[in-house]
């Protein structure tokens, strides 16, 4: 049961989900989105989900935030973005590294991003993850979609409140 200033938080203000239209055709004009991200949240089993927010869109990938977007473009953890330029290898002599340096934009090497976002994430996220995939809003075939994860509430509703997944059924 919720409680009535849980209730009072949530209806009040920190629902909101929209999406301004020059945000959306910003982010429809970046090659990270062209290139990587349409198709692995359109493909029939999606690795990637986004949830819109109050003008900024995330990009979950197991369970860990890959990217977030809005009108300033971009961002991603410190700890995804990590990444070497121009090379696949898991290994490398103290020689190789002293002559690498990171990628410089996103879309140069996305598939180590999202390996390194996958390596951070916990069981519970992993399994947060499984549901949200099979259960996209992007999926035509499903009669629940998962609308958003990890929505925390404002601090100013005590105590500090978490909830995991939001749900909505279609066929009702």
């Amino acid at each position: 049961m919720i409680n009535e200033n849980l209730f009072k938080c949530m209806s009040e203000n920190m629902f909101k989900r929209n999406l301004d239209k020059d945000i959306i055709k910003k982010l429809q004009e970046t090659d990270l989105w062209k290139n990587h991200l349409k198709s692995d949240c359109e493909k029939e089993n999606p690795d990637v989900f986004f949830a819109i927010r109050n003008n900024e869109i995330g990009f979950y990938h197991k369970g860990g935030r890959l990217f977030g977007y809005d009108k300033n473009g971009f961002k991603t953890h410190f700890k995804y973005a990590s990444v070497m330029e121009n090379t696949d290898k898991n290994y490398l002599t103290e020689t190789e590294l002293s002559q690498t340096k990171l990628i410089s934009k996103f879309s140069e090497n996305y598939k180590r991003i999202k390996e390194n976002c996958a390596l951070y994430s916990g069981d519970e996220t992993k399994g947060v993850s499984e549901i949200y995939h099979k259960n996209s809003y992007l999926n035509s075939n499903a009669n629940i979609v998962v609308l958003d994860i990890e929505v925390s509430f404002n601090p100013t509703c005590q105590p500090m409140t978490c909830i995991c997944l939001i749900l909505n059924e279609l066929s009702f």
